[in-house]
């Protein structure tokens, strides 16, 4: 080959290089601009969809921050008995709310109100202003109450919207037998504290109405045993109500009771069905060998075994007393004027012999009184088919303590 062929080659080969060279050039350039481009566009995605996630989230935070969706709860009710005093926190549901009024009222009621609202309460005229700064949510209503016998109700106004509560109002889901010494209206009677009829009648109205009411027996109406203003006095002697029979699995009783003699030759029972079986609320006294000295105590029959619950204290004569006890298949628990104790029961409860009826005032055997009969006073008696809750307990509780005047 010449030299003149020789540098026509060299020539070719290094145009064809540079040829190559710029089309890699090229290609790595497109290909950077179409990944650009697909940066590009998940870029706008992604800030779309954050612009679009803020005002989600801005809705959101108005539509939680606006009061109409504002919520009032409110807690349990302290009550004092001694002073007279009830006392209820409430709170909204939003922090930081823009409420410029806070104000509140009560409303009292000789008879229940089943749905306290705007529409169907009176207006109220003596509100109460709470000063409230922005970032509050949490108040307190006071009310120094005269009548403790009837319903109370509260109205916490905020920005003038009403919402409105119960003040005392006991636990109602799973009540089955309710007997109550201030209010024994049934079938349309007249309340007992104002009735001849019903301060002579012989039937103690369950004010849930499923179940059958209440059969006094032997009652006189005396100063000895009958009605009294808000109870029933027991004389001792044969006095005793049927309230026929009442076996669940799970069960919760209570009682507002008083014990008139503490030195019953054996245990007086307040309410219970208890005869090989059965449960119930019960006083003993110190011959008893089963328990301490003249205290109360719950009583529950699991399987074969009699399981028995106490405070381990010694009750005052003429003394009110709350008593409740619960079961729910393995705790049993007992509470006297607040006070709780629990044990371990492990079993079913144990339906009593001869389908002994639950009683008050007796330990019954089958339909009849038993050999013992209480001396005293019952002004109330619940019993629910289920376990109540530690804040169910105590809300009964403080209403009790209101509407029967109990000193702890």
């Amino acid at each position: 080959m010449n030299l003149k062929s020789q540098k026509g080659a060299v020539t070719l080969f290094v145009l064809v290089s540079c040829m190559f060279f710029l089309a890699s050039v090229v290609s790595v350039q497109m290909y950077m601009q179409s990944k650009q481009i697909a940066v590009n566009d998940e870029y706008r995605r992604i800030k779309e969809n954050y612009e679009k996630d803020l005002e989600n989230i801005d809705q959101l935070y108005n539509g939680l921050y606006s009061e109409e969706n504002m919520v009032v709860n409110f807690g349990v009710p302290s009550i004092n008995a001694s002073t007279k005093k009830i006392v209820v926190e409430f709170s909204t549901n939003l922090e930081n709310a823009h409420i410029d009024t806070v104000k509140y009222g009560w409303v009292h009621s000789n008879t229940e109100i089943t749905d306290p609202s705007e529409s169907n309460m009176p207006n109220i005229t003596n509100w109460i202003y709470i000063e409230k700064q922005d970032g509050e949510s949490k108040f307190n209503a006071v009310l120094n109450y005269e009548d403790n016998k009837g319903y109370y109700y509260l109205c916490a106004n905020i920005n003038n919207k009403e919402y409105w509560t119960q003040v005392n109002k006991y636990a109602k889901d799973g009540l089955v037998l309710h007997l109550d010494g201030i209010n024994n209206k049934g079938a349309g009677d007249q309340d007992r504290i104002t009735s001849t009829t019903e301060q002579n009648g012989t039937t103690w109205k369950n004010l849930v109405g499923d179940i059958l009411n209440g059969s006094l027996n032997n009652f006189n109406n005396t100063t000895s045993s009958g009605w009294g203003e808000d109870y029933l006095k027991f004389d001792g002697t044969n006095d005793w109500v049927s309230i026929g029979q009442i076996n669940y699995p799970q069960i919760t009783i209570e009682a507002v009771v008083e014990n008139s003699r503490t030195n019953n030759l054996l245990e007086a029972t307040y309410v219970g069905n208890w005869q090989s079986g059965g449960y119930g609320l019960v006083y003993n006294s110190s011959s008893t060998p089963l328990r301490n000295n003249r205290n109360q105590f719950c009583t529950y029959t699991i399987n074969n075994d009699r399981q028995i619950v106490d405070i381990g204290r010694e009750i005052e004569s003429n003394k009110k007393y709350i008593l409740t006890g619960s079961y729910d298949g393995n705790t049993i628990q007992f509470w006297e004027n607040g006070q709780k104790t629990v044990t371990q029961g492990n079993g079913v409860i144990k339906e009593p012999r001869n389908n002994t009826v639950t009683a008050l005032g007796t330990d019954a055997l089958g339909s009849s009184s038993g050999l013992t009969f209480l001396n005293g006073k019952i002004y109330s008696v619940r019993i629910y088919n289920r376990v109540l809750t530690e804040e169910e307990v105590q809300q009964n509780y403080q209403i009790d303590k209101m509407r029967f005047n109990v000193t702890d």
